[in-house]
């Protein structure tokens, strides 16, 4: 990759790169400090020990225990380390080189000192000690600078899913991504312990990891990007509320350095979870390939500019809602119901709306491996319930009876009425025509088998889970 970039260093610049990595770590060696030299240090929380096992549910952990590590924060130092060093005559022949490697040559000194403060943080920290390493920290920026190329790197845990096969390896866009299963450094990982830090942080048990890596001239925005992406998609995998519990990026960038941490501010727990064993891997990685290019950008990514949300936006956030909302069992089949209604009912349609929710649910889940007589009668009672709720009043006794007889209680009914619900979000993302195109086609299908057929073709490319 850095061949081109190579040829444009001179030999003098080479030369200029080994004087000042000889300086730097003399002058790493007179400030690193010693026993009796006070440093500041960042509180981190590991947990350790235990047995760690895989499952056919994803893994055990038992008998663990926390303990508190205070670690070196190396930054100051290494803004001693780089001013000291841009102070030498060496490091002004290296602006001057480099400025002639670039096609705008402005604050090289600057880029110098950015350089030296990473390489003299990694010094610090023992982590390179390598003067290659300089080498690379230099060509890399020539490299962002003369072409906008920047690597950057994430990392994500993930609750609400448990994946048991080893790793998953796709493509989306421009990125790498992998999705694998937990390993016990995972959890023995330290992690800042700030006094603001929430303990669900600190002692969290993520069911799955996600890793991106990409290149590009917006390479740290993208890793974010495709890491909600693949959140969004494997909440469409099956019924799920898979979330992100903590997040890691960092970008080689020396021009726009980017090193980040998230976290949510509290617990998300979401009813419904499932595994990913490794015989799903075949249907997940052709499940993520058709729906990527299809899901509208606004699932996981919320700019100013998208546009206008539509009536897959709509049945998407109420699904969303669904998962998350942890309330009430009425107001999460409501979610759920009006993600139905989004997608399955015209705007100038105003009566006999239950049994067309209804019919149209159950044709079109039908058309894709469903039971559409036990659909059918799931959403009829589902928008009962729905309307209902949103007039005040709790689910009535009969439809309890209901509930429990038909459908084994109002869990198992909440997750097949989310799974209809799904089902309709992946085939109207998946399907090219308008929304009205659709559902005139699911009414022609309830009556004519040669509209069934174009209804089966239509939604074809939707992955059957």
């Amino acid at each position: 990759m850095f061949d081109a970039i190579d040829q444009k260093m001179s030999p003098s610049f080479r030369a200029a790169i080994e004087a000042l990595y000889v300086v730097m770590t003399q002058v790493v060696s007179a400030t690193k400090p010693d026993a009796t030299t006070q440093v500041s240090k960042l509180p981190y929380y590991r947990e350790t020990g235990g047995d760690f096992e895989y499952t056919p549910d994803g893994y055990t952990w038992t008998g663990e225990f926390g303990e508190l590590l205070e670690v070196p924060d190396w930054h100051e130092l290494a803004k001693t380390v780089a001013k000291r060093v841009v102070a030498s005559e060496e490091a002004k022949r290296c602006a001057e080189e480099l400025a002639l490697c670039l096609s705008h040559p402005t604050h090289t000194l600057e880029a110098v000192e950015a350089i030296l403060r990473r390489a003299g943080y990694e010094e610090l920290a023992a982590v390179a000690g390598d003067p290659q390493r300089l080498g690379h920290l230099f060509r890399s920026f020539i490299l962002e600078a003369t072409e906008g190329v920047v690597h950057s790197r994430g990392v994500a845990e993930l609750g609400g899913v448990a994946v048991v096969l080893p790793a998953l390896q796709l493509e989306l866009g421009d990125a790498r991504v992998t999705l694998r299963r937990v390993t016990p450094n995972d959890l023995q990982k330290p992690r800042l312990a700030t006094p603001f830090t929430p303990e669900h942080v600190l002692r969290r048990r993520p069911g799955a990891i996600v890793e991106v890596s990409t290149v590009g001239k917006r390479s740290h925005q993208e890793v974010q990007e495709r890491i909600e992406q693949v959140v969004a998609l494997l909440r469409l995998f099956r019924v799920g509320g898979v979330v992100e519990l903590y997040g890691e990026i960092e970008s080689d960038s020396l021009a726009l350095p980017c090193f980040g941490r998230a976290h949510p501010l509290a617990p998300r727990r979401p009813a419904e979870s499932y595994i990913v064993r490794a015989d799903d891997e075949d249907s997940l990685r052709c499940f993520i390939g058709n729906l990527s290019v299809a899901l509208p950008r606004s699932f996981f990514f919320f700019p100013a500019d998208l546009p206008e949300a539509d009536h897959r936006v709509f049945a998407w956030q109420r699904y969303c809602d669904a998962l998350f909302q942890d309330a009430v069992a009425e107001r999460r089949i409501a979610h759920a119901v009006m993600g139905l209604e989004a997608l399955l009912l015209k705007a100038e349609e105003h009566s006999g709306l239950a049994y067309t929710l209804a019919a149209r649910a159950a044709k079109m889940v039908g058309v894709l491996g469903k039971d559409a007589f036990q659909v059918r009668k799931a959403v009829r009672l589902g928008y009962a319930i729905r309307s209902d709720f949103v007039h005040g009043s709790r689910i009535r006794p009969k439809a309890e009876r209901t509930l429990r007889n038909q459908f084994g209680g109002i869990g198992r009914f909440t997750t097949l009425i989310l799974d209809c619900l799904r089902l309709g979000i992946v085939a109207f993302c998946m399907s090219p025509a308008e929304k009205e195109r659709v559902i005139d086609l699911i009414d022609n299908a309830l009556l004519c088998a040669k509209a069934h057929r174009e209804l089966e073709a239509l939604v074809a490319a939707v992955v059957r889970t």
